[in-house]
């Protein structure tokens, strides 16, 4: 068995604001991206890959199961909250291009969350957020195209964000041990 290819860390990244490559710098729990109504987030990860999974984390790291605000979760940490993914072909800096809207999630009310995406002939994905606050802390895209019969996914919370670390986070995680 063999891992899926991490195929994110280090692309290039555009936003609706400057500083997204902390998004695939692979450091968890440090300066992240602001999130705020209307932002987004592109990422040029390259043709080739017919599937992949996309994940993303908030540092509040907190879990809830509803909302105490229109923007956060019950213990009041701000996060996405209505969101769109969407795949590109033709994007040369994520805001120009065709776009196509591969899912859609409303009424958030996690820190953190995963999407499963058809991604036969694109070469970029992008986080349209349209509602929300807070940050991003990292997001990571696993090229699926051979399966996912064995996938491990950790969320990103307090829990599963802290499990399987060596030293302090963000020193290493899961996916960097082999």
């Amino acid at each position: 068995m063999v891992p899926n290819p991490l195929i994110s860390r280090g692309k290039p990244t555009y936003g609706s604001s400057k500083g997204t490559a902390v998004l695939v710098d692979g450091k968890f729990h440090t300066p992240a991206w602001p999130v705020t109504d209307g932002a987004w987030v592109a990422i040029k990860v390259g043709a080739g890959p017919s599937r992949v999974f996309f994940s993303w984390n908030n540092p509040a790291y907190s879990w809830s199961d509803s909302i105490g605000k229109a923007t956060s979760c019950k213990n009041n940490a701000a996060l996405p909250r209505d969101y769109d993914i969407l795949i590109s072909s033709n994007s040369t800096r994520g805001s120009d291009g065709r776009w196509i809207k591969v899912d859609s999630i409303r009424a958030n009310t996690v820190t953190a969350r995963w999407h499963m995406i058809n991604f036969a002939g694109a070469s970029r994905v992008k986080m349209s957020i349209i509602t929300g606050g807070g940050k991003l802390d990292e997001i990571e895209i696993v090229d699926l195209s051979k399966g996912a019969q064995d996938l491990w996914f950790f969320t990103g919370t307090s829990i599963t964000a802290n499990t399987y670390k060596e030293g302090p986070v963000p020193a290493r995680n899961f996916a960097d041990l082999e």
